[in-house]
């Protein structure tokens, strides 16, 4: 095919001629909005016999159902009818607010299929409002989310007072702990959107048992694991990140005193640290892993003559302490008082090595905040680690599906997984069923396989998707086995998976593979910035760049024969889109477009490029998407 040019038109038509069945989908329920029992297409107040009159007349929220395709002119229309639209629902549908004489007025208009109730039953998680004698006045913790309307506050308002004690108050969410047989009312309030029981977040490192002590001149210069990322190549071009602002938000960071006394591998660049910590009054890190995570960041190797680096070395801090004075994590429940003040302060790569373990798969309230404000804000790109919650139940060789956690399972974060780090000395030097945790990988080739030797291989513990409604998860892969990067002089801080010296400490989980991606993605948006000429880059960009030069990890380092780690090439649920390589865009053809203003629903926008060689083309299209509904 060389010397042949091949006009190749990309057309990005964002319209589906996929024919649905008319249902509506959410957790607790699937709607066949073809049933003659249900709603039609008006609203009947005698369907609400156990409602009294005022309580019908109460009734706000709506569903409301279209026959073709939707987009911005059935909101426009739903606008014009006096109601103001709430959220999406697939298919085809809104929540609506407003009162049943608008919503029936709906039905004269052929495009409008059925119209319901979003009943309480519709808000709340599996199990939520189960309760008996027994347990009834129990108090337990639960997030409850809020539709973004004019009923909002007063919604807030009427849940406090339902409930015992406000945890967390939040924009859009609160926490609150209440007695189980209330659960029930406070989903029947009005502009109550969702009710999940509360969990604490947790950092996603992980403890595989003793470690060995590393002999100090032994090192490879991979510990680090910045060396499997292709960075080298934006290295020699000059880019280390030196424009750039990162968001840290973790446990806390090296002493917690100034700046003039951190860490030398970051010495000098700590724009701001706070608090956010319920009952803590430092930043100090007495747990190591918020040092750690940020020395594999931007740590520029001051302390090892250069060689234990991060992707960034250059690049400038934001740091956020999350530790309580408890020693957990307090996380806001609306993730946009998270980022909001980093954001002012310049930072437009956010690196979270912490989750919800208990969420495996969910979209939750955090997943559904994190998506709004990068729809809000879609220069902002949220990185997460996907979890440690990998297992191989049956014992077959694959760690099986469905275990990524939240905000990780949401659609505009750029969720990372762990590959294997190539680690001979020192850390964690076991095979995969040698360690605390050995039950869980039972099966081979898992269960033989050491964790740190090929850098081709998924640490067993990384999660895997997809999320429970479908999605591909994690995105990328990055090294998160024996992980070496910065102690936290903390005196109470501890070794992770083991010392280095006093300066360093070797650790691993994907709260590792995050930050070497935070670090890398801080590089690439210096490179594009640069190769664009532009000022900013959007996070669609950032996503779809790395996205499109990872490294397919297939079939896995167990080769072709017998079980293989990774069944199918990518995209897959085990790598996503493949272990992190930025430099491999130096080695094409890369041709970058960052069209920021959006699609509407029907238009259309043509690209012709001119293929030429033997080389494949590939094309990957990355959008900020709207935020979804935890219901």
């Amino acid at each position: 095919m060389s010397g042949i040019r091949v006009g190749v038109v990309i057309a990005v038509v964002l319209v589906c001629n996929v024919v649905f069945a008319d249902q509506l989908f959410f957790k607790a329920q699937t709607i066949n909005t073809d049933d003659p029992t249900l709603f039609g297409k008006k609203i009947n107040l005698s369907s609400f016999k156990s409602l009294s009159e005022s309580e019908q007349k109460n009734i706000k929220y709506f569903i409301v159902q279209f026959k073709p395709l939707i987009g911005d002119g059935e909101v426009r229309l739903l606008e014009a009818a006096g109601l103001e639209v709430a959220q999406y629902i697939p298919d085809k549908a809104f929540i609506v607010r407003g009162n049943i004489e608008k919503v029936n007025g709906l039905s004269a208009l052929s495009g409008v299929k059925w119209i319901g109730r979003y009943e309480p039953v519709l808000r709340g998680e599996a199990g939520i409002f189960n309760y008996s004698l027994l347990n009834q006045d129990e108090k337990i913790r639960v997030t409850v989310s809020f539709f973004n309307t004019a009923d909002l506050e007063a919604a807030k308002n009427r849940v406090i007072s339902l409930a015992n004690t406000l945890l967390f108050d939040g924009r859009s969410s609160i926490v609150v702990e209440v007695e189980r047989n209330k659960i029930s009312k406070i989903a029947s309030i009005e502009g109550v959107e969702w009710v999940e029981k509360f969990y604490p977040m947790q950092s996603t490192k992980i403890d595989l048992g003793p470690q060995v002590a590393a002999d100090e001149s032994e090192l490879t210069g991979l510990e680090s694991g910045v060396a499997f990322l292709g960075l080298n190549s934006l290295y020699e071009l000059g880019f280390y990140g030196a424009t750039e602002v990162v968001g840290i938000a973790d446990t806390g960071l090296d002493n917690g005193v100034n700046d003039e006394t951190m860490h030398p591998d970051v010495r000098g660049r700590l724009i701001k640290a706070t608090i956010l910590g319920l009952w803590s009054d430092t930043w100090a890190d007495s747990n190591g892993h918020g040092t750690h995570v940020t020395g594999s960041v931007l740590g520029n190797g001051d302390a090892s003559n250069g060689l234990i680096k991060g992707g960034a070395p250059e690049a400038m801090l934001v740091f956020q302490s999350l530790l309580t004075g408890f020693g957990g994590l307090y996380v806001p429940p609306d993730l946009a008082d998270l980022f909001g003040q980093p954001a002012k302060d310049g930072a437009r790569i956010h690196s979270n090595s912490w989750g919800n373990p208990s969420s495996l798969g969910e979209y939750t309230a955090h997943s559904q905040s994190l998506d709004q404000f990068v729809f809000n804000n879609p220069e902002f790109l949220p990185v997460f680690a996907a979890g440690n919650e990998g297992v191989d139940g049956n014992c077959d060789g694959v760690i099986d599906d469905n275990s990524v956690i939240a905000p990780g399972t949401a659609k505009n974060a750029l969720t990372v997984g762990a590959s294997e780090g190539v680690v001979s000395s020192g850390g964690v030097q076991k095979r995969w069923g040698e360690t605390k945790l050995a039950s869980r990988f039972c099966g081979e080739p898992i269960k033989s396989d050491h964790l740190s030797d090929n850098p081709a291989g998924i640490a067993a513990f990384s999660s895997r998707g997809p999320t429970s409604d479908g999605r591909i998860k994690p995105d990328v892969v990055a090294p998160g086995t024996n992980v070496l990067s910065l102690k936290s002089q903390h005196p109470e801080s501890g070794d992770l998976w083991g010392l280095y010296n006093s300066q360093y400490t070797f650790s691993g989980g994907t709260s590792m593979a995050t930050p070497l991606t935070s670090g890398s993605m801080l590089v690439l948006k210096q490179y594009l910035m640069d190769r664009l000429g532009a000022e900013s880059v959007s996070a669609a960009l950032l996503k779809a760049a790395v996205i499109n030069g990872a490294m397919d990890l297939y079939p896995w380092q167990f080769g072709d024969e017998g079980v293989k780690e990774i069944p199918e090439r990518r995209p897959n649920v085990h790598e996503g889109w493949g272990r992190v390589d930025v430099g491999s865009l130096l080695a094409t053809q890369a041709y970058f477009v960052d069209r920021k203003e959006g699609l509407e629903s029907g238009d259309e926008e043509n690209l012709v490029i001119n293929v030429t060689g033997d080389k494949p083309l590939r094309v990957t299209l990355v959008y900020s998407d709207a935020p979804g509904s935890p219901s």
